[in-house]
């Protein structure tokens, strides 16, 4: 087909060819994404020369051609699809040439600056090796820690990413075409570690490269007419196998390529120094602020899921007991069996194997929301904000089972110090780390701009008194701790965080305080009639409304109060209610 022309076939009406055109300003014009398997008058009109797989190239075209490989694919790990990433290499699609016997004899000044050999020997292997990381790097993301068409994009557009070539085949390549390149390198890979793990050493090795190859001058830019030049081909979306038409994007600058990579190997490095150390408690802290930086990528967030799956089931459960009761997780068992041996008259023998049951059933319930809030802060920042609006009625419920198992052991068990510390502190941790979630909710919808000014001050006056809750709930938690050996640690780390959820009201509080006066003024324009925005906010917090299918018990301290803000704006405002 050519430019200009439509091509008409049965059942195609012409609503079918509407549905290809988007309105654009005052007319209506063609969505360049469909021009997928088309030609176009611009794209001749390039001055760079046809792409050749075969065409000689100096080292140092070599080198620019491998570093935007990189490139490519440190677009790829930021979200980019392959298409508009690390398939816009040609090389990628001209593997079997590259191999071909040389059948021109090159001139003698060429063979001493551009040696023909070189395409076979180094960059061949080289491309091998771009692809099969890439390949290695898609079996890693697909495990299904982390989200296809969220957090990367999985689809090949029918491209081999040198899936069955194995991983020794293409280091022994690699190593050939080092040293073939004796004669250009100074410096060949480090030595690794002998004294780290093998992967931990490894990655430390590249690091080390890395800082070489950035504190050294890069390659020049190839003149318009290299064929190094054609080497990269943006529009070569266009050309694939898509389900979803893509637009062509140029490729990131190869200054911001080189800071993904060192990001993403330091998260790498850090993640993989501090694996086997740490408690759940710091490893919590840790997360939360590692989910707020937007550098990670999502193969340093899988890392991590990865890493901390390997701990044992109980480092998870010491988060709530050991590091912040201070109990040992195993307590709370040891003491409904004990308990439940001693309701040997009558009904109390169904009662000692219900309450049992019912504490079995708290630390299995307990295990999940745990592995979930750490598989939750290694996700993307939305999808861990939608992973906690959709478990917050569940903590609500286990806080509110929680607090009633420990009412029946603290009666019976009173003269058992350790176990009436257990039953005050534990639905108060619980209560705790609701409203952190909470908290963690409502500020993530800050960042993700997701809120109306005018919603502003509900949300600040609504942070602040929950913070308020959680610093109560706090100030009663250390004034409960011995401080013995055991409980100091658990002691200083709630002070901490006491002091830091200090903060954060005041902060809150006082960003209510200044928006009180603009609200209704152009500052704030309120969009909608006061009635609605109530109903929209209480649709925002859904999470805390109470279930019909499961009555609760214990009031939802997260649940909005919205005539208590109201009471509070008309307070600030001067004005009687």
């Amino acid at each position: 087909m050519q430019t200009g022309q439509m091509l008409a076939m049965d059942r195609f009406t012409l609503l079918d060819a509407m549905n290809a055109i988007e309105v654009g300003s005052p007319t209506f014009i063609m969505d360049p994404r469909m021009d997928n398997g088309v030609t176009l008058s611009n794209d001749s009109k390039s001055e760079t020369p046809p792409f050749d797989p075969q065409a000689a190239l100096t080292p140092e075209e070599i080198s620019w051609v491998l570093d935007r490989a990189i490139a490519a694919e440190m677009d790829w790990h930021l979200g980019k699809f392959m298409a508009n990433s690390i398939h816009t290499l040609q090389y990628v699609h001209s593997l079997p040439s590259m191999s071909n016997p040389i059948t021109e004899i090159q001139p003698e000044e060429d063979l001493r600056t551009k040696p023909r050999e070189l395409i076979a020997t180094v960059l061949r292997p080289c491309v091998l090796g771009f692809l099969k990381t890439c390949d290695l790097v898609w079996r890693q993301l697909t495990q299904g820690l982390i989200y296809d068409g969220e957090d990367f994009h999985a689809e090949k557009f029918d491209v081999s990413l040198c899936e069955g070539l194995q991983t020794q085949k293409v280091l022994e390549n690699l190593d050939s075409a080092e040293e073939r390149l004796n004669a250009w390198t100074v410096r060949v890979f480090s030595q690794p570690d002998s004294t780290s793990p093998v992967q931990l050493s490894h990655l430390r090795s590249a690091r080390a490269l890395l800082e070489d190859i950035m504190s050294t001058p890069s390659p020049g830019e190839p003149s318009a007419t290299s064929p190094a030049r054609a080497a990269f081909d943006p529009a070569i979306c266009r050309k694939l196998v898509v389900v979803t038409p893509l637009k062509p994007i140029e490729l990131s600058s190869q200054g911001e390529a080189w800071t993904v990579l060192k990001n993403e190997l330091d998260g790498l490095i850090e993640m993989h120094e501090i694996a086997d150390q740490g408690t759940s408690a710091e490893w919590v802290t840790l997360l939360l602020l590692l989910s707020r930086c937007r550098h990670q990528t999502a193969l340093v967030r899988n890392t991590t899921t990865i890493l901390l799956k390997n701990r044992p089931p109980q480092w998870t459960l010491d988060l709530v007991y050991r590091h912040v009761v201070p109990i040992p997780n195993d307590y709370i068992i040891s003491l409904a069996s004990s308990l439940g041996q001693h309701m040997l008259v009558g009904d109390a023998v169904n009662e000692g194997q219900l309450l049992f049951n019912g504490v079995v059933d708290l630390q299995r319930r307990l295990q999940e929301v745990l592995d979930h809030l750490f598989l939750s802060l290694n996700q993307n920042r939305p999808r861990t904000r939608r992973n906690f609006s959709k478990v917050l009625s569940v903590w609500h419920k286990i806080e509110e089972d929680a607090t009633q198992l420990m009412i029946a052991i603290r009666a019976p068990m009173q003269h058992i110090r350790l176990a009436v510390q257990l039953s005050f502190r534990l639905p108060l941790v619980i209560h705790h780390l609701r409203i952190t979630l909470i908290t963690e909710y409502v500020m993530a919808g800050f960042e993700m701009e997701l809120y109306e000014k005018s919603e502003w001050p509900f949300l600040y006056w609504y942070v602040a008194v929950i913070l308020g809750e959680q610093v109560g709930t706090l100030n009663d938690l250390v004034q409960t701790l011995d401080q013995d050996n055991e409980g100091h640690d658990a002691s200083r780390r709630l002070e901490n965080t006491l002091k830091w959820c200090e903060g954060l009201q005041r902060l809150c509080w006082g960003r209510f305080v200044m928006l009180v006066p603009l609200i209704g003024t152009p500052a704030l324009p309120p969009h909608l009639d006061v009635d609605r925005q109530r109903r929209n906010m209480m649709k925002r917090f859904d999470w805390s409304l109470p279930s019909a299918l499961e009555p609760s018990v214990l009031e939802d301290s997260g649940r909005p109060d919205w005539n208590a803000y109201e009471t509070a704006v008309a307070r600030l405002k001067g004005r009687e209610v």
